[in-house]
């Protein structure tokens, strides 16, 4: 400040600066404290919206449950839900209830579980007998063309002073006419145990099983002193081993062969399995005791199949159009199956849903979000709403 020739007080050219400079600064301040309520608005306002509705994945009318598990379409529980070859029978004697693959008499007209027993003493097993099983769904993605099932495992299991065992030969059919074939990709062959070898049999669509006794794909599990395992060790044949899969399988036994001396003095059971890729972790008391053999006998253990549409012409039509009776979204396009004849639909990039059921392929939403520029001296603020 200065004092002019009448004694009053002028400003100075440095004061007027600081003066501007000071309500630039409170300026900001309240624009950004401004900025910060408008988010915090706009953010309540977009949670307290109510959720949008799940998108079927049924026809109308029609069951999307048995018990906790979803059925999508084309499977179904009940008539004109399902295509030819995916019809579901609820069991509702189970709480909750239960999911299976539709086969009635139980045959190998339809996919069907069976297996040989042959037991003495062992607790768990009543008698040795062939026994034949439905086939429990745990979940089906229409998408990918997969479904996992339970399925049983084959095992070999002998007390040390031989008193007692138990072993199981295991076998899945998923029959000629229907629409799933054993997964390439998703399944593999394991064997665990301290020395023995897995082995898959199995036949192709048209053929007969047990036509050809060659093996498909076998493994080999040995320890020994200078190759001991460690829990969650890849299954590299010490305690256990892995053999990938033959493609457009649909029928496959599993057995072991076994040494003639002293193998399960110190490891009571060999296992071998068609299993879910990566779904067993190797663990050292699986060559000690039981214990996997109580956790997964009753139920089973996850098995991955492949399904399409195989009984229309077999394959998608020339330049994708016009699409086949499956494919009833708009939004949908044709893929030829990677694993036997057949197709499957899918929605086109940029869509989610079922192609399989009306407007089922819905485009994917994305959250959206308008920007305001204010350029305030040197400083842009940026605000979104």
């Amino acid at each position: 400040m200065q004092r002019g020739a009448a004694g009053t007080m002028t400003s100075t050219p440095v004061a007027r600066k600081s003066s501007a400079s000071s309500l630039l600064a409170l300026l900001r301040l309240r624009l950004l404290f401004s900025a910060a309520l408008v988010a915090i608005s706009t953010q309540q306002s977009a949670i307290a919206q109510p959720p949008a509705a799940p998108r079927p994945i049924t026809l109308p009318g029609c069951p999307d449950k048995c018990g906790d598990v979803s059925i999508p379409y084309p499977f179904g529980t009940q008539a004109g839900c399902f295509l030819p070859g995916f019809e579901i029978v609820c069991n509702d004697t189970f709480r909750p209830p239960r999911p299976f693959l539709a086969n009635p008499n139980l045959d190998k007209s339809k996919p069907v579980l069976w297996f040989n027993d042959y037991c003495s003493g062992y607790s768990g097993c009543s008698s040795s007998a062939t026994v034949f099983k439905p086939i429990e769904l745990i979940d089906a993605s229409p998408p990918l063309g997969q479904a996992r099932v339970y399925a049983a495992f084959s095992f070999d299991c002998t007390a040390s002073d031989n008193t007692v065992s138990w072993s199981r030969t295991q076998l899945i059919d998923t029959s000629d006419t229907s629409p799933f074939i054993l997964s390439r990709r998703g399944i593999v062959l394991v064997g665990v145990g301290r020395r023995g070898q897995a082995n898959l049999l199995g036949a192709w669509p048209g053929t007969t099983y047990g036509a050809d006794d060659g093996y498909l794909a076998q493994c080999a599990s040995v320890v020994n002193p200078a190759a001991v395992p460690t829990d969650g060790a890849p299954c590299t044949s010490v305690g256990c081993c892995q053999s990938d899969m033959p493609p457009d399988l649909r029928c496959s036994r599993i057995n072991i062969s076994l040494p003639s001396y002293g193998a399960m003095t110190t490891s009571p059971c060999f296992y071998a399995m068609l299993v879910q890729k990566s779904w067993y972790n190797f663990s050292t008391s699986d060559l000690r005791d039981d214990g996997f053999l109580k956790r997964n006998v009753e139920r089973g253990i996850p098995v991955v199949l492949d399904f399409a549409i195989r009984n229309d012409d077999g394959s998608c039509p020339t330049g994708g159009a016009p699409l086949p009776p499956a494919c009833r979204s708009g939004n949908s396009v044709c893929a030829n199956a990677t694993n036997g004849p057949g197709y499957i639909c899918k929605c086109k990039d940029g869509y989610d849903g079922s192609a399989y059921i009306p407007d089922g392929c819905q485009g994917i939403s994305y959250p959206r979000f308008s920007f305001n520029f204010l350029l305030i001296g040197n400083n842009t603020l940026i605000h979104h709403a």
